[in-house]
């Protein structure tokens, strides 16, 4: 009788990657979608901050924010102040209050208020950022760790 010696089990293992087309037998008509909201939204809230220097802390000193409206296809600046920490001192304030006496606002018309508005971060975020957020607005903030 002829006997086969055999050897331990020396087994290939190769990865095989398989690809499939799958046809749905009971196809269903799509969904309608339901979204309505217009591509850009009426409004824009841009605002840009300054924060001290410790990288831990990031507080808010001070910021500018416009408020714009969508207007023949642009965003046109409809209001626009300066925000700044609830706790600043009196001659921050101060100075923050002589820049607003010598600048001009660039709102695009008398149908606005031309003021330079001029808020505490709490004031900002009671009377602008809520309503911005109310009213679906984009919110667009350059440097905004401080909470």
């Amino acid at each position: 009788m002829n006997q086969q010696t055999r050897t331990p089990d020396s087994t290939l293992t190769k990865d095989i990657f398989l690809r499939s087309h799958v046809v749905e037998l009971d196809s269903k008509e799509p969904g309608a979608s339901t979204y309505d909201e217009p591509k850009w939204p009426e409004y824009a809230l841009v605002f840009d901050t300054e924060t001290t220097l410790d990288p831990r802390e990031q507080a808010l000193l001070f910021g500018f924010y416009r408020v714009c409206r969508l207007q023949g296809g642009a965003y046109q600046c409809v209001e626009e102040g300066i925000l700044h920490a609830d706790g600043l001192s009196a001659d921050q304030i101060d100075a923050i209050s002589r820049f607003v006496k010598s600048s001009g606002s660039e709102v695009v018309g008398s149908d606005y208020d031309e003021r330079i508005h001029v808020y505490s971060r709490s004031e900002f975020i009671e009377r602008v950022f809520f309503d911005a957020i109310k009213t679906k607005s984009l919110i667009v903030a350059f440097n905004a760790p401080w909470p």
